[in-house]
């Protein structure tokens, strides 16, 4: 069967067995969330488990057995937890021995303890080392166990049998994020070498709090609980089951303590006889040691895999312990892991004390840490798991606390800390606290766990650590750890079931308020661990459940494609747990020290939001017009929240610049000399050179002065500003003000070889007790900045690193003398109050009344002391000194003399020879004593304690070891190990000449061959060193508790103590160099190196620097790094000093005193150089919070907003169904404080604000920009009525506009809003892609909105292009900035003065047309008049007395003449602009009258041919023809208003306006698109009637009068005038009918047109509307009428047999001259 079958049915069986027989599971759950923190995007999957009863953890009291030696008869134990009986006398039997009281520990003059009762929960809350004690219960063998959580912040607890904490046991150290269960028990005391443990008389404890506190309190539980040992005997008969030879037995109760090799792994096998829980305990007693357990692998390992996978993991730092249920007749095979030499003990109990805890019970970070060793995720298809056995550990797969909402970043989780190049507060500084801003309950009942499945930092691709399809299809399994209340053993295997969360718009304000809340509280933070911390916290709150839901809310509303692209990003590509994972930099960042964590191409499949999902919107979303509008801007902002990241190693460097700066100004050692103007740019014009040691005497107050002025001349005026609080100015006043703020008491002493001030030096008092004399001294320094060489010490082992002052007690100052003028090989000082200078203040006082000599500072300094002969000779006497009291001879020589003579200040090196000059070379044999050497017949030398080979007395008779100093190397200057160690030593070489003087010099590499450093090794003897490995987790040299330890430096590790002596026998062992002491220049520069900063995992101070093993390739090619390849030595050039010849002077005691003892101390203040540094960075630390401050507000509210708004629209739950959904888009992009003499940058997505040197005159401003979208700003389009012959152009999209309000230019991209405080210029830049209209606007240009009346315009400005990289921006120096002010980058108008530019509604070709179509319309216009003032004539003259058509006719062509002259002298003037009165009154109003007109002669026309031509009755004539005439206006009229109102109506008026987000371009809505459409089908379709009836009718007519005409020419009529009839009518016909049939496709092209062309406008109204009008102008024309005799009848045409003639008859009988004209 396929080996995954097999494990499947083996997964369900268990699964169900449990599901039955176990602690139920109701639910089992797993959703994704992601959230952005702190600029990394994390990608988790949570897995929440809900069950049918409480999980309680059981506390484990598990001594093994043991027999205690119980005093039955009294009680003789000491209490010491008495303070007014301590030791305890009162009560105690008087027969026992007294109490010691080794130190004053056990009990000091003040009570610093409390005394703890067991069985009871205490909570301490302190800032600083807590002490308590517990008294033994000695009538019982008692065993303790001591329980101690965290509830805000972290602490350390250590506890034994002595007060002294170097000896106590250790509960935790560095990793203090544990819930804490500590044993004592008896069975301890087998190793009280290292630790006192257990004890029956009193227990103390020590409580201190882990990391920098800044002073707030930490509060932890605190439980002791008592309970006697069994000391049964072990039975040794149940390991029956087969035992592998690897393994040995190990039984219930039973207590194994034996000794390990290094490296090494001891297997064990234990047999349950019973169902129980059972305890394997094996606790640090020396070296740590690891506990690996499984029913199924027979050699369980961290991280196997198969036959070495573990199920149990125990890997805390000092008390490790696995509990669990086990089943009768179980097999269990357990491993110790032992990394270095050491002896550890290992027993396995089922007899302990069980306390119960309720999970639920417990504060967030003590729960979590409890639930840790508790369960694990299986992945069924790879067989492989992941476990969460220590909360440091857990990087991927973690087990958190049961919040009702699920929260995996509280407590902090490893794996934060394990993702390259990202950079968040360690956990002691960056502590959490989800109360402060919006509660999270307990869930009880469940338990939650997450993985870290993805991360992604900055604008790289997502960085996938696991396959979320794997992680669904993984099961939980636990333990047997944790227990249900009925003590029933959670050891279920979960499936999992995906769901998807929802969208509670209820809850997610509630978040989103406490966020804005948060958002207030961080404008008045300085502190930045606050900052980071609330920063941390608010940013969590967007991991809840309705947040994720709403986030996935708007996701779902776009369209999704994938796409596989490369990418260049950090990340770990290796599987966790493998060699290749441990190897990698970017998996383990411990490998750094090695190797680089540089990018890398990764193949990437990624998501993209291809486009707005519409349908989606529209089913889920209450407003969707408007969620459409913010979705693109949500998620532009949302995948450019990278932008809003810190750069990496920001804070560092900022720290580091301080660090250079300050370490730069401190003044070195005491410059040599040989007259005081040498000294003076050392100490000042009053400078003195002592001639004792020719070196320069300090003047403390020059030299502070002198360290400001450098330090304050280096540092950025923000750092500066941010110190002083106001504007700074580099002079002399600001420099003495500086000086009076930062003073201190001080004992200085300004003398020879003792001049000092206060300093310190950081060092632990721990590793100074614990291992004197094995670490490097210690330096002094005045501040934190002072640079230490790294040694194992700083490595993470001790505690209690603290600042030793080298004055503590001010009382001594005064009392410190000198005897200046005794010297005899060494210095006479003292103090005047002790005792014991008692004979040396007398010696010095009374041995002589006056001396000749020379003193520096008179007696306050050693003196050149030349005789005590008199005072005359020695003022007159001339001596050249060559310092330190020696004076050449003769006396009196002249001072070209004296500078011949000389001094170096180096050696010129050093030659071996034998330490006793007594001593030759001689023939040793090792390692023999003093009875062997004898019986060999040699001799036992009892001065050397060495046997010698007298007989032999050259190298060759010599056949043991040739002993000859004088012929050893520099480096190998030594005798062999042992007794003869210091047989041979070094002597100097001195310097002759000025040329060997400078030649010689000495390399910093002196410092690890100076027996003062390491005091083992003698001068220059050299180092057998190698390279670090991984101590502690972490690289370093070996620290072994059993005695071998290793220092550090910049070539590797070296042993404590020589293991050899010489080059040959290092490079014989595994992977060793020799090296040894630089002798020249070119030796002591040819070591180089990768020099880096220390920035974590040290107890050394900050920024301290040290040689990590990397090439000079790859340190140099380190990404984002501060490495620099480097000399790992300094060499110092000696300098020859001359002879200094002075004048002897005579010197007396003090007149004062009367005594030559002097008191050499000034007790006064000085520069405070440790609280100035300290501010310094509380400076640096304030600037960095306003970046931290401003990056958060960048990432916070770029999206926030937004995603309100949506969550709002389109919430399952809750939610609103308006525009109240909807805010503004002007959204904050982050804060500055720019200062004056300072060039900085504010970077945002699409742009940088450039700060310059003069942006600010004085101190600092303060400068917030925000985004401001260009959408806002899009035209409307109007809404005009359809078929406009000329609309009015739409105004470009996001136009500008002059003070003439014409539009010269438009908004190319988004631009800002900056709020701006004492800064009055910026270098302002927009990303640049291009003018988008560089024919129209080829001018580029930046725009700014009035603030009173809200319209752009442009400014004018100079701008330019700047390529940065592979991005081009467009940039302006704004020389002026006021408090607010918006910036667009625009495109404008050329080759002209656009302020003075007209607005101008078309260009000058339209222009010209409109005008040419305005004087077409006023000719034809004119000529209409003119018929009409004939007309009146007639009327006048009574030619025509009736109402008349033809003039009705006249008339209504002659309004609509005059109303589209009007409208097109007016349309190019824009006083027709979006006026709906104007579209219909001079548009749609004359083109009905247009209609009206040509129905008239249709209707005439219509009555003619079929009541007259086709003989139909023509009875009452003139009514029925107005009749129709009237009902067909009617008609057209009503169709016309009904029309109109429709339009009127049917207006697109958004009824959301989406909180003014944007202005909606308004367009037809579909009501009037459909009015539209029928408006333009009725115009087109009276056009068709019209034209058809033109060319029906018009053809009847023509055909008739052609015939009437050809009668007319046999009647003898008038056949010009019957001619002239026949043309007119041809001409209506012709022209009427092609116009209107042109005219049904020009309306139709027209309103199809969205902006019509005015040529094709002008073509049509030329064809369709003015031809036809001058047609009817020229056939109506009114002249015939004067002409014509008001009679006809009597010249009626004689009457002929046609019937057309006749039917002419008829009409002329019946209309007027007029109307038969009409009828033409």
């Amino acid at each position: 069967m396929n080996k995954n079958i097999k494990l499947i049915i083996f997964i369900t069986v268990i699964y169900l067995k449990f599901l039955t027989n176990g602690l139920n599971v109701l639910n089992s759950t797993i959703t994704l969330k992601e959230l952005n923190i702190l600029g990394a995007e994390l990608y988790y999957t949570m897995i929440e488990l809900e069950m049918d009863s409480d999980i309680y953890k059981y506390d484990a009291l598990a001594c093994p057995n043991y027999q205690c030696t119980i005093n039955t008869t009294k009680d003789c134990s000491c209490d010491y937890t008495v303070f007014s009986d301590c030791p305890k006398k009162i009560g105690r039997d008087p027969s026992c021995p007294p109490c010691p009281t080794p130190t004053l520990d056990y009990c000091p003059s003040e009570q610093n303890w409390i005394t703890v009762e067991k069985d009871i929960d205490y909570v301490f809350e302190s800032n600083k080392t807590m002490y308590l004690r517990y008294k033994a219960n000695s009538s019982i063998c008692e065993g303790l166990m001591v329980r101690s959580y965290p509830i805000k912040g972290f602490h350390n607890l250590k506890g034994g049998s002595t007060p002294i904490n170097t000896r106590q046991r250790s509960l935790s150290n560095f990793r203090p994020q544990i819930y804490g269960v500590m044993n004592l028990c008896p069975s301890d005391q087998v190793n009280q070498i290292y630790s006192d443990s257990w004890s029956q008389d009193t227990f103390f404890f020590t409580i201190m709090p882990y990391g920098n506190t800044d002073g707030k309190n930490v509060s932890l539980s605190f439980r002791l609980t008592s309970k006697e040992i069994s000391s049964e005997p072990i039975i040794r008969s149940t390991c029956t089951s087969p035992v592998p030879t690897t393994h040995r037995c190990i039984y219930d109760g039973e207590f194994i303590y034996e000794k390990s090799e290094a490296s090494t792994y001891h297997f064990f096998v234990f047999n349950a006889t019973k169902s129980a829980i059972y305890t394997i305990r094996s606790p640090q007693l020396e070296q740590f040691t690891r506990i690996y357990a499984s029913k199924n692998s027979k050699y369980p390992q961290l991280n196997g895999f198969g036959n070495t996978s573990a199920e149990y993991t125990s890997i805390d730092e000092f008390e490790n312990s696995i509990t669990i249920y086990l089943e009768k007749a179980t097999v269990l095979f357990i491993s110790i892991e032992i990394s270095y030499t050491t002896n550890y003990s290992l027993s396995i109990t089922s007899q302990g004390y069980y306390l119960p805890v309720n999970i639920s019970s417990l504060p967030p970070k003590a729960g979590a840490y409890a639930l840790v060793k508790s369960s694990q995720l299986f992945f069924n298809d790879s067989g492989s798991s992941y476990d969460c056995d220590a909360w440091d550990s857990c990087t991927r797969f973690s087990v958190n606390y049961p919040f009702s909402d699920s929260n995996p970043l509280n407590p902090i989780p490893a794996g934060l800390y394990s993702i390259p190049n990202y950079y968040i507060l360690p956990y002691p500084m960056l502590d959490y606290d989800e109360e402060i801003f919006l509660k999270n309950p307990v869930k009880p009942k469940s338990i939650t766990l997450s993985v870290l499945y993805a991360y992604r930092l900055g604008i790289s691709a997502v960085t996938y650590l696991d396959s979320v399809d794997e992680i669904r299809k993984s099961f939980v399994r636990f333990k047997s750890n944790f227990f249900d209340k009925d003590g029933n053993a959670l050891n279920n295997v979960v499936q999992l079931t995906e769901i998807e969360l929802t969208c509670n718009y209820e809850e997610f304000l509630a978040i989103n308020n406490a966020i804005s809340a948060g958002n207030e509280m961080l404008y008045n933070i300085t502190d930045i661990n606050v900052i980071m911390s609330y920063g941390y916290i608010l940013d969590s709150l967007s991991m809840r459940n309705s947040w994720v839901g709403c986030n996935h809310k708007a996701n779902s509303l776009f369209e999704t494609s994938d796409k596989t692209t490369n990418h260049t990003l950090i990340y770990c590509g290796q599987a966790y747990g493998t060699p290749e994972f441990d190897e990698d930099p970017c998996c383990n960042v411990n490998q750094k020290y090695f190797k680089c964590c540089n990018p890398k191409v990764q193949n990437s499949k990624t998501t993209d939001f291809s486009g707005l999902s519409y349908q989606s919107i529209q089913s889920k979303c209450s407003s969707p017009s408007c969620t459409e509008s913010i979705l693109s801007q949500y998620n532009s902002t949302y995948n450019t929240l990278a932008f809003c990241n810190l750069d990496n190693g920001i804070y560092d460097n900022l720290r580091i610049d301080i660090v250079k700066i300050v370490r730069s100004c401190k003044t070195g050692s005491r410059p040599t000399c040989t007259n005081n103007s040498d000294c003076i740019e050392y100490a000042g014009p009053d400078a003195i050179c002592d001639l004792f040691d020719h070196a320069c005497t300090p003047n403390y107050k020059f030299a502070d002065y002198k360290y400001l002025k450098c330090v304050f001349s280096q540092l950025d005026q923000v750092t500066t500003y941010n110190l002083l609080h106001k504007p700074f100015s580099l002079n002399n006043s600001i420099i003495d003000e500086i000086y009076e703020k930062y003073q201190k008491q001080d004992c200085t002493t300004e003398g020879t070889f003792l001049s000092q001030r206060q300093k310190y030096r950081w060092d632990s008092p721990e590793a100074r007790y614990q291992d004197p004399n094995k670490f490097y001294p210690s330096g002094y320094g005045l501040d934190d900045s002072q640079p230490i060489i790294h040694d194992l010490m700083y490595d993470r082992i001790f505690n209690g690193f603290q600042r030793a002052y080298s004055w503590s007690f001010f009382d001594y100052c005064a009392n410190f003398s000198i005897c200046p003028w005794v010297y005899n090989s060494g210095f006479y000082y003292g103090f005047t109050n002790d005792p014991n200078a008692a004979p040396l203040i007398e010696y010095c006082n009374t041995a002589i009344t006056g001396f000749c000599g020379n003193c520096a500072n008179g007696l306050k300094s050693f003196c050149n002391t030349f005789d005590f002969g008199n005072q005359a000779n020695c003022e007159q006497t001339d001596y050249c000194l060559m310092g330190a009291n020696f004076v050449a001879s003769p006396l009196n020589m002249t001072q070209q003399q004296c500078e011949s003579y000389g001094s170096c200040s180096n050696y010129c090196g050093y030659q071996c020879s034998f330490k006793n000059p007594i001593q030759k070379a001689t023939c040793v044999v090792l390692n023999v004593n003093q009875t062997l050497c004898t019986s060999m017949s040699y001799t036992w030398d009892a001065s050397l304690v060495a046997c010698i080979d007298t007989t032999a007395t050259s190298k060759s008779q010599c056949t043991n070891h040739w002993l000859n100093c004088t012929e050893k190397l520099i480096d190998e200057c030594a005798g062999p190990l042992g007794t003869l160690f210091g047989y041979c030593s070094l002597e100097p070489i001195y310097c002759q000449t000025k040329e060997e003087c400078e030649n010689a010099g000495v390399c910093s590499d002196s410092y690890f061959f100076n027996p003062i450093n390491t005091q083992a090794y003698p001068l220059n003897l050299g180092k057998c060193v190698r390279g670090h490995h991984f101590y502690r987790e972490y690289p370093s040299c070996e620290y072994n508790i059993n005695g071998y330890i290793e220092n550090d430096s910049p070539m590797g590790c070296f042993s404590y103590e020589p293991l050899v002596l010489t080059k040959s026998d290092c490079e014989a062992l595994d992977n060793h160099t020799w090296w040894s002491p630089a002798t020249n220049k070119q030796e002591c520069l040819n070591y180089r190196g990768c020099k880096t900063y220390f920035t974590s995992k040290t107890d050394m101070l900050p920024y301290n620097t040290l040689f990590n093993e990397m090439s000079e390739e790859e340190c140099l090619g380190c990404y984002d790094s501060q490495n620099e390849y480097t000399n790992k030595f300094e060499w110092t050039a000696a300098t020859w000093i001359p002879g200094t010849l002075v004048k002897g002077k005579w010197y007396t005691p003090d007149p004062i005193t009367n005594q030559f003892w002097t008191a050499v101390n000034n007790l006064t203040t000085t520069l405070d150089y440790e609280k100035l540094y300290d501010d310094l960075v509380l400076a640096v630390d304030s600037q960095m919070t306003d970046q931290i401050r401003s990056s958060y507000f960048c990432r916070n509210q770029r999206y926030r907003e937004n995603l309100d708004s949506i969550a709002c629209s389109c919430s399952d739950v809750g939610g609103y169904r308006d525009s109240t959904c909807f805010k503004d888009t002007a959204m904050l992009l982050g804060q500055s404080k720019p200062c004056s003499s300072k060039t900085e940058s504010f970077n945002f997505q699409y742009g940088f604000v450039g700060i310059t040197n003069s942006s600010v005159d004085v101190g600092c401003g303060d400068m917030l920009v925000y985004q401001f979208s260009r959408d806002i700003f899009i035209s409307t389009e109007g809404q005009s009525f359809p078929s406009n012959f000329v609309s009015y152009p739409k105004p470009d999209n996001f136009g500008l506009f002059n003070n003439k309000s014409a539009i010269v230019g438009t908004i190319i991209g988004d631009g800002i809003t900056i709020e701006s405080k004492s800064i009055h210029s910026i270098v302002l830049c927009f990303l640049y892609t291009g003018n988008p209209d560089q024919k129209k606007y080829p001018i580029l240009d930046f725009g700014c909105q009035d603030q009173d009346t809200g319209i752009l315009h442009p400014m004018g400005l100079d701008v330019y292009l700047n390529s940065l990289g592979i991005f081009e921006y467009l940039c302006s120096n704004i020389t002026h900035l006021d408090p607010r002010e918006n910036f667009f980058p625009i495109n404008r108008i050329g080759n002209e003065d656009w302020r003075m530019v007209e607005k101008k509604f078309f260009d000058q070709r339209t222009l010209g047309l409109l005008y040419t179509l305005a004087a077409i319309y006023l000719v034809v216009l004119i000529y209409g008049f003119y018929q009409l003032v004939i007309v009146t004539i007639i009327r006048f003259k009574k030619i025509i007395h009736r109402f008349e058509l033809v003039h009705l006719l006249l008339l209504m062509i002659f309004v609509f003449l005059l109303v589209r002259t009007i409208y097109f002298f007016l349309l190019p003037s824009g006083k027709l602009s979006n006026s709906a009165v104007a579209d219909y009154i001079l548009v749609v109003l004359p083109t009905f009258f247009y209609f009206s007109c040509f129905t008239v002669i249709i209707v005439l026309w219509y009555v003619i041919v079929v009541l007259v031509l086709k003989n139909n009755s023509a009875s009452n004539f003139s009514n029925r023809l107005f009749s129709i005439v009237g009902l067909v206006n009617i008609v057209i009229y009503l169709l016309l208003v009904a029309i109109i109102l429709v339009f009127q109506y049917t207006k697109d008026v958004p009824n959301e306006f989406c909180g003014s987000r944007i202005i909606f371009n308004v367009s037809t809505s579909r009501g009037q698109k459909t009015v539209s459409i029928l408006y333009a089908v009725i115009q087109a379709l009276i056009s068709l009637v019209l034209g058809v009836a033109f060319v029906y009718l018009g053809g009847s007519l023509y055909r008739a009068m052609r015939t009437a005409s050809n009668g007319a020419k046999k009647g003898g009529l008038d056949v010009k005038r019957a001619h002239s009839r026949e043309l007119k009518i041809f001409l209506l016909t012709t022209i009427c009918s092609t116009g209107f049939l042109l005219h049904c496709l020009f309306i139709i092209i027209l309103v199809a047109l969205n902006e019509p062309s005015i040529v094709f406008s002008f073509i049509g109204l030329i064809i369709t509307e003015i031809i036809p009008s001058i047609t009817i102008l020229y056939c109506y024309d009114q002249r015939t009428s004067l002409s014509l005799d008001i009679t006809l009848s009597s010249k009626s045409v004689k009457s002929t047999s046609s019937s057309s003639d006749t039917k002419l008859q008829t009409i002329s009988e019946n209309l007027t001259l007029s109307q038969n004209l009409s009828s033409e």
